[in-house]
């Protein structure tokens, strides 16, 4: 679908792992760099700057500049590093970088996120499981695998360490990003926020091309791998 011109580095959404690309890779003729981020996968992550840490993995994964697709937590991770510069181009799939939706946005998110926060304040990691993938998951918790189930709930924790890079912009990211092409891809069924963090990326990226993935939701590499992969190849060919 896309010319050979050297791999694409792919970067997964939270409590998945490189693997999770494996559906839009089989669609794509240049090959994927597929890092399992901190945490996740077998990548230890020890606590500290989660978002640092993930930016280093990342960039060892290949060499830069890189033509990048990162989805959720992942499309964070890519936009961390067009602030470094290592970037090409960029695909961002539903990106959760909710300090770039303006501060409305990140209250709705903050208060979306109370019961995460309840049950991670009562040690409840089934409880914040449910409320995490309640917002983000497309499918019901109870329909995946019992396997699939525990390798989240042993890793939800890692939500609330990536809060003060994605909701506060701690790193400074959005003052750094690059004059660089980026498509923004959202799924049908966005959550508000979705737009709301489109449409502050599109006021900082002047070459930014929305796209959407028809019948989508959040998780449209899992769900939609295929026509995921016609938007990347078309973005990055």
């Amino acid at each position: 679908m896309a010319r050979a011109d050297g791999p694409i580095l792919a970067l997964h959404c939270m409590l998945a792992a490189g693997s999770a690309w494996r559906g839009v890779g089989a669609h794509l003729d240049r090959p994927l760099l597929r890092p399992d981020l901190p945490g996740h996968g077998r990548t230890p992550y020890a606590g500290g700057d989660w978002m640092s840490e993930a930016v280093a993995v990342a960039r060892a994964a290949g060499r830069p500049p890189f033509d990048v697709v990162g989805h959720s937590i992942g499309g964070c991770v890519a936009l961390a590093l067009m602030a470094e510069g290592l970037v090409r181009r960029a695909v961002l799939i539903e990106p959760v970088t909710f300090a770039a939706a303006g501060p409305a946005a990140r209250e709705a998110h903050v208060a979306e996120m109370a019961p995460y926060e309840a049950a991670r304040a009562a040690g409840d990691a089934e409880g914040m499981l449910a409320a995490f993938h309640g917002l983000w998951g497309d499918v019901p918790l109870a329909a995946l695998p019992q396997a699939a189930r525990v390798y989240m709930r042993d890793r939800v924790h890692l939500v609330a360490e990536t809060a003060p890079a994605l909701v506060d912009d701690v790193g400074g990211v959005l003052d750094r990003l690059p004059d660089v092409p980026v498509t923004f891809v959202a799924g049908e069924r966005a959550a508000p926020v979705v737009r709301a963090i489109r449409d502050g990326l599109a006021a900082r990226l002047p070459r930014l091309e929305a796209r959407v993935i028809a019948g989508a939701g959040h998780m449209a590499p899992l769900t939609h791998p295929e026509a995921v992969a016609r938007v990347v190849a078309e973005a990055l060919a």
